[in-house]
């Protein structure tokens, strides 16, 4: 197919630099035009021609006496030869050019420049088609060597295979993770989501922008906890207390950077109400995490009473920022922000550098009494500091207590 297309785009450039076949070639008449060159043609010939008589004079020099008279005699006649020639020239002259072929010159500039174009495009299609036949025969070379090394490399294999059939592969070693991301070891912490969960029963995955949710009907307590961990990617939660069909009187927004060192533990009030709990992965798909929530048993339940009253509270009016430098021994810090009654929004973050918050917790509640926020930090490491910023107005005060733990 190649070898055809080369032949076709040679026959069509010879046919365009051939220009028109049914065309007589014509004489270019461009050198008869201008007119005016045609008087001086003789001059220069007439000068030509005088040089030619010079060497007649070495023939009458055989005879020293004969030269001298005839010298003035050669010069007399040439003066009026001079004249004559110019004149017998300029009659002679209009016979031999034809004025109607003056007008061709315009007419060959058209046909020089189609040919021109169409030698031009025929160059162009016959490179084109060298091309296209050069990397197609290079393309079927490498196919051709690659098929080759692949049936070499499939010979050689089978008696190898055919060698290790018989033996056995050993497994190779694996750390085996429970499913929170951390290892199978017992918890000591009562914020710890196994104990949360149950041992995992009411542990749900919560995938990148989706949500899960618990439903609590005991009337008679008044206190959920909520645990959220991760195998060590960020943690980007919505948490809401829903009461009723349409009544959100609790909603906090927790950060954690790592969600196996600093996993997200609250405490949240339900005023002895039927409750649901709902937990939204606000993160990337890529940042999924593990989700329990459960009512609080044991010391939890009495918690956030037991610190109010066993630590001395600070109060940070509205639009105040606090900061507290922690115990380098300090291996978790438990946190309670309530008001007097009066609605509660602030922040509160776990820095562990200058300007680095590790773990951020943002809470909204109308009564800041019945809904207070009960939050505990891990601190794995030295030098953490704990920063509140109350969001609200000037006119909503509210109070922290803090209680660090070795």
């Amino acid at each position: 197919m190649a070898s055809r297309m080369q032949c076709v785009l040679c026959f069509v450039v010879a046919w365009s630099c051939h220009a028109s076949v049914s065309e007589p070639a014509r004489p270019s008449l461009r050198l008869y035009v201008p007119q005016v060159a045609v008087p001086k043609m003789p001059q220069m010939q007439k000068q030509s021609e005088a040089p030619a008589q010079v060497p007649q004079v070495p023939t009458m020099e055989s005879m020293p006496e004969a030269p001298r008279a005839p010298v003035p005699q050669m010069v007399v006649p040439n003066a009026p030869q001079m004249p004559q020639m110019p004149t017998m020239q300029m009659s002679e002259m209009p016979q031999m050019v034809e004025v109607p072929f003056a007008i061709v010159p315009s007419a060959e500039e058209p046909a020089s420049l189609l040919s021109f174009l169409g030698g031009l495009a025929g160059g162009v299609a016959v490179g084109a088609a060298l091309v296209y036949s050069l990397v197609k025969s290079t393309g079927q070379k490498v196919f051709a060597e690659a098929q080759k090394a692949e049936r070499t490399a499939v010979i050689s294999y089978a008696p190898a295979a055919a060698s290790l059939a018989g033996v056995r592969r050993t497994p190779e070693p694996r750390m085996q993770l429970s499913p929170f991301g951390a290892q199978s070891t017992p918890f000591a912490s009562p914020w710890d989501i196994r104990a949360v969960s149950n041992n995992g029963t009411l542990m749900q995955r919560v995938e990148g922008t989706s949500r899960k949710t618990w439903k609590f009907n005991d009337m008679s307590k008044d206190r959920v906890q909520v645990a959220l961990s991760s195998e060590g990617r960020p943690i980007n939660a919505d948490t809401q207390l829903w009461l009723g069909p349409d009544w959100t009187p609790f909603k906090m927004t927790a950060y954690s950077e790592d969600g196996r060192m600093r996993p997200i533990q609250t405490l949240i009030g339900t005023r002895n109400k039927s409750a649901m709990i709902e937990v939204r992965n606000i993160g990337d798909s890529q940042f999924p995490f593990s989700a329990a929530s459960n009512y609080a048993e044991g010391p939890m339940v009495t918690l956030p009473a037991e610190i109010p009253a066993s630590t001395e509270g600070e109060r940070v009016d509205g639009g105040a920022i606090r900061s507290f430098v922690m115990d380098p021994a300090t291996e978790q810090v438990e946190v309670v922000l309530k008001t007097d009654g009066r609605q509660l929004n602030a922040r509160i973050q776990l820095l562990n550098a200058p300007n680095n918050p590790k773990q951020t917790y943002e809470c909204f509640t109308n009564n800041g009494e019945l809904n207070s926020l009960c939050v505990a930090f891990n601190t794995p490491d030295a030098g953490n500091t704990i920063r509140l910023i109350n969001l609200a107005p000037v006119e909503f005060p509210c109070y922290i207590h803090i209680r660090q733990k070795p």
